[in-house]
């Protein structure tokens, strides 16, 4: 809600409606209310949250279906215009520098999800954990000159290419050419 009220208040242009209906119909006639409390417990929020979308059907919601972004797929077209539109200095965190003492928090909520919560490389830390290639997936990767990389994981490409661990799992043995570092490479998990 907070992006929402910046946006509202500044005098970028929006494609985004909730921003756009906010400023035709000024902010005095939008509220931000807590409407039920509960545990901290995902599956009793996300249930919560449903139930109230059902009951107000509220008309600014994009997904209709609690914590769940299922069948929502933006065009390229939509792809390049939201980059575009929130890119360097549009971006509503542009300029802001988190605090240490923001970071200190994030690090320790992070640390206690996966303290509290079962995962596959729990336990598992540095080299060990799967990620970084014990028992990983191995990524063979081909350029248009036949040259050969390999990285013993996904996420030791993610960080050779500088791009999304998903970038790397999504093309894997699709046999489709993808750019990466400015290069056409084909990416496979058994070698050529």
């Amino acid at each position: 809600m907070g992006i929402h009220f910046y946006n509202a208040n500044s005098d970028k242009q929006t494609n985004i409606v909730i921003t756009r209906a906010m400023r035709k119909h000024g902010l005095e006639n939008f509220s931000l209310a807590i409407l039920e409390f509960c545990n901290k417990d995902l599956t009793t929020c996300v249930k919560l949250e449903q139930k109230w979308i059902d009951y107000y059907n509220p008309e600014y919601n994009v997904l209709k279906i609690a914590a769940n972004s299922s069948g929502l797929k933006h065009s390229e077209e939509t792809i390049i215009k939201l980059k575009k539109m929130f890119s360097k200095e549009n971006h509503p965190k542009f300029g802001y520098v988190t605090s240490s003492e923001t970071k200190k928090a994030i690090s320790d909520g992070n640390k206690e999800f996966y303290r509290t919560r079962s995962h596959l490389t729990k336990g598992l830390k540095g080299i060990l954990s799967k990620q970084y290639g014990i028992g990983g997936k191995t990524v063979f990767c081909y350029n248009k000159a036949n040259q050969e990389l390999i990285f013993p994981s996904l996420n030791s490409a993610r960080q050779h290419f500088k791009v999304r661990h998903t970038t790397i799992g999504n093309n894997v043995d699709t046999g489709n050419w993808i750019t990466l570092l400015g290069e056409d490479w084909i990416l496979q998990s058994t070698r050529r």
